[in-house]
């Protein structure tokens, strides 16, 4: 199975294609749709959908994205998590 390593950058609120993944090569950026503060996880499950949550005002928000499109989703706060640092999805 192949898959797409990926990036997020905070400071222009884009997600690139790591190509190839060993050199860390940033390639085709893509804006996302919504305003990437400070990264606090991001993980892609499969198919062109990945979380990601973000801090914001001492607070954690958790979007879904789109990485084909950079289209995402506010799914609303983290509850209890006033800094989170990691972020990993299990796939069902």
């Amino acid at each position: 199975m192949s898959r797409t390593a990926r990036k997020m950058t905070v400071a222009n609120d884009r997600i690139y294609v790591v190509n190839p993944p060993n050199a860390g090569t940033l390639t085709e950026p893509l804006d996302v749709s919504f305003d990437v503060t400070d990264v606090g996880g991001f993980d892609i499950v499969g198919d062109g959908l990945g979380y990601v949550s973000t801090q914001a005002g001492g607070r954690s928000r958790l979007y879904s994205l789109d990485t084909e499109t950079g289209r995402g989703n506010d799914l609303g706060v983290i509850k209890r998590a006033s800094t989170l640092t990691a972020l990993a999805v299990e796939q069902r």
